[in-house]
């Protein structure tokens, strides 16, 4: 998103190593948590380690995903940064971005993941048997995702380029209005999706990259979800049972049900505006799984992307899954949630591909 104060992240950071020893001593006994630990998770959509776009990590992710049992990150270069920033208290972009100048912004941050790759001893998932290969070393995993489509700047050919850099999840928009379609926080100008979004959804599906709707209108993700030959997801966001009001990131359950008839999965988002702790989290998510059905809620935690959130360190992860649990949920449904539901849509597209 933007950059943002980290204080309470170097807290957190503080704090990691002495809470991993806890909870692995807690959780040292067979049990419905342990049986969920033995599915690979995945965060749908992440800045973890901050700072890409300065091209700097603030602290060691893949630790942290080790000590806590997490599986596989989906870290995300952010494509409109160098033009969105907060105006009147809302994130939008501030300025027209120069030619090549997003393009350039994107290369960049690839670049500083990689290094993060390389430093902190990360898995890549490129394919399906990637996840069974960092599992079974018992290293964090990392699936490269780009948040927002502008870096296209109209050229369809750089949907090759960024899978071959590794990108596997390419989110349409974010906080600028880009050529793809309408964006949940600005009125709207394509009225949905435009012709070269449905270009761009096409070649994804042609290549085996995810289609991320995040961010986008009821109206355009109605339209990808009717022209994509391929399971959609929504990386990460929240559903409510009103009328979501005007410019919120919310969406109704009928825009959720259009990425649900895919067959696609919604990554819930433990945003601190939302929910005063992970237990309550939790208890939302496991709402979830009866209103758009188990096999469609995922977690997706906009990691270090400036939404306070209630789930902010791998590390804890193992404390996720005790509250999931806590609510009714089995074993098998928790795993479905945390990892399961990712890897059929994951496997499902890399199929679909060709």
């Amino acid at each position: 998103m933007i950059e943002h104060s980290f204080t309470r992240r170097r807290l957190l950071a503080g704090l990691a190593a002495g809470a991993a020893v806890t909870l692995s001593a807690r959780y040292a006994k067979a049990g419905p948590v342990d049986d969920v630990l033995a599915t690979p998770s995945v965060d749908l959509h992440s800045h973890a380690g901050g700072r890409l776009v300065s091209g700097k990590s603030v602290y060691d992710v893949a630790n942290r995903m080790v000590q806590g049992g997490f599986g596989i990150v989906t870290i995300a270069a952010i494509a409109d940064s160098a033009v969105i920033g907060n105006q009147g208290g809302a994130i939008k972009a501030v300025r027209a971005p120069a030619p090549g100048e997003l393009f350039a912004s994107v290369g960049r941050q690839l670049d500083t993941i990689g290094e993060m790759v390389a430093q902190q001893g990360f898995v890549r998932i490129l394919k399906s048997n990637d996840v069974a290969t960092a599992y079974a070393a018992r290293k964090a995993g990392l699936i490269l995702a780009v948040e927002g489509a502008d870096f296209l700047e109209g050229k369809i050919e750089r949907v090759k380029w960024a899978y071959d850099r590794g990108v596997r999840h390419l989110q349409l928009v974010h906080y600028r209005v880009n050529e793809l379609g309408d964006i949940q926080t600005e009125d709207p100008v394509h009225k949905g999706l435009t012709a070269l979004g449905a270009e761009v959804v096409a070649e994804c599906n042609r290549l085996g990259i995810i289609v991320d709707v995040a961010h986008a209108t009821a109206e355009m993700t109605a339209v990808v979800a009717r022209i994509a030959k391929a399971l959609l997801v929504m990386s990460h966001g929240g559903i409510t049972s009103e009328a979501p009001r005007a410019r919120s990131r919310m969406m109704s359950l009928e825009h959720a049900k259009a990425i649900v008839g895919t067959g696609g999965i919604i990554g819930m988002w433990p945003a601190g505006q939302l929910f005063r702790n992970v237990d309550v989290w939790a208890g939302y998510i496991a709402k979830m799984t009866s209103v758009i059905g188990v096999d469609h809620v995922a977690i997706g935690t906009d990691m270090e992307g400036g939404i306070d959130e209630v789930f902010a360190d791998f590390a804890t992860y193992p404390k996720v899954i005790e509250s999931l649990l806590s609510k009714g949920l089995s074993a098998a449904d928790v795993a479905k949630i945390v990892g399961g539901n990712h890897a059929r849509v994951f496997n499902s597209v890399a199929a679909a591909a060709g």
